[in-house]
């Protein structure tokens, strides 16, 4: 590519060699041509932005252009890269022109990265002062930019205060002790929750386990080790027990009940009792009550229940219908009497088999 120093660059060189100090600014592509470059005050057709750097050599001046197309969307053909300088704080003005009519085709990032790299030698004189601004310093190639960047012996000594590590305690994440308090509830662990928040959790579960969480299960009614929980299973093994024995417990329908006695006060009123197993659990009814010989009977008996029988109280309300002496006698040593006794459950389900019948019981106790 042919080099071309502009009207506005021979300006500024000339003023450069009388000791003022010349800046170079920026450098960038174009895609246009023209036949009088020197008269150009801007490239053709801008593209995109280079980085350049300056260098002394003796009395060069070294210009360095550095393309890359890591942003190139759409290819091109590169014709022309202008270096831009100033005086001071004047305004920049396009310095040279580095050209070429054919042009280099600069090809999409998407078609695999590429680098270029352009030098200018200018002459100058030693007494001149060539400084460079905005991107300046050491152009870096991409292979030299990876191979700083992988180093490892922090070539630019930066320290843990630098990136604020003197605030963190310089602990293996093993080693670190959380710091939490146990949750008010019950609740499940979940992503995203905080090292406290989480442990506190567990801690509220672990608080509200008891013993049994910890304890063997046993799934037979034989264990005796202590500590030991009954397993469900066995739930149903003795419900099903528990069924046949009060199925064996029922009293059958038209079952015979007797074996009582008498209890008698000084008044002739009396008393029976009927062993009856869990008469507590049922509805008892009196009927068909009659005595032999000469009494008869006014009052109303009544029913007292227990656990293991029933108590029948027959109020002191018995008179003679006769008043020989065979019934006297009779009278005063022990009254005659039948009733039947029929009962029905109270659908108690926790006690009773609810397949019981009703029975009526019949029974001939003597009253003494």
């Amino acid at each position: 590519m042919d080099w071309i120093l502009t009207n506005e660059g021979s300006t500024l060189m000339t003023k450069a060699v009388t000791g003022e100090n010349l800046v170079f600014t920026r450098a960038e592509t174009g895609t246009g041509s023209s036949s009088a470059p020197a008269f150009l005050t801007q490239v053709i057709g801008k593209q995109q932005d280079l980085n350049i750097d300056v260098a002394h050599e003796g009395s060069d001046c070294k210009i360095t252009c550095l393309l890359n197309n890591y942003q190139v969307e759409e290819g091109y053909i590169l014709k022309q890269i202008g270096i831009y300088a100033k005086l001071a704080d004047d305004e920049d003005d396009i310095l040279a022109i580095i050209g070429q009519q054919i042009g280099e085709q600069i090809h999409p990032a998407a078609e695999g990265e590429a680098e270029y790299e352009w030098i200018t030698l200018l002459k100058v004189s030693g007494t001149s002062s060539i400084t460079v601004e905005g991107g300046a310093g050491s152009l870096a190639l991409k292979k030299d930019l990876f191979a700083h960047t992988n180093r490892q012996d922090n070539p630019h000594n930066v320290t843990a205060k630098d990136l604020g590590l003197d605030k963190v305690e310089n602990t293996s994440p093993s080693d670190q002790i959380p710091i939490f308090g146990e949750a008010e509830n019950r609740e499940n662990i979940e992503n995203g929750d905080k090292s406290s928040v989480l442990w506190g959790k567990v801690k509220k579960w672990f608080a509200d386990l008891k013993a049994a969480a910890f304890a063997g299960i046993a799934n037979n009614c034989t264990t005796t080790e202590a500590g030991s929980v009954l397993d469900a299973r066995q739930g149903k093994v003795l419900q099903e027990e528990v069924d046949a024995i009060n199925s064996n417990l029922a009293v059958p329908e038209g079952a015979y009940v007797f074996g009582g006695y008498v209890k008698k006060n000084t008044d002739y009123g009396c008393s029976v009792y009927i062993p009856f197993h869990r008469a507590d659990l049922y509805n008892f009814t009196l009927s068909s009550l009659s005595f032999y010989g000469y009494i008869s009977y006014s009052g109303t008996p009544t029913i007292t229940k227990t656990a293991t029988g029933i108590i029948i109280n027959f109020a002191p309300t018995f008179t003679l219908t006769s008043s020989s002496t065979n019934a006297i006698s009779e009278f005063a040593t022990q009254l005659n009497a039948t009733f039947n006794i029929s009962h029905n459950n109270k659908q108690d389900n926790n006690k009773v088999n609810k397949n019981r019948k009703n029975a009526n019981n019949k029974a001939n106790v003597m009253l003494i």
